[in-house]
């Protein structure tokens, strides 16, 4: 679903909004993107990793998304991210 939202054509009077409840209910994440699609969905996803140098909950949400993304595709497959 992300990505069809992330890739669909829209109206430039239509603004995506998304919630997520992360990190077993720990988190809650709101995304609203700005007009014109600018910043899209996708763009507003990355800004997560900022915050995560100075919030252990968002690092420690990070770090089980990875580990269990490793535990299904194998930590071999994909490059990882590094930030900081």
């Amino acid at each position: 679903m992300f990505n069809a939202l992330r890739d669909a054509a829209l109206p430039d009077t239509l603004r995506v909004h998304r919630a997520e409840i992360a990190h077993r209910g720990k988190l809650g994440l709101l995304s609203i993107e700005g007009v014109g699609r600018n910043p899209r969905i996708d763009d507003l996803q990355t800004l997560i990793y900022d915050p995560a140098i100075e919030d252990d909950a968002i690092a420690a949400w990070l770090e089980e998304v990875k580990s269990t993304r490793e535990d299904r595709v194998g930590s071999g497959g994909l490059e990882d991210i590094q930030v900081g």
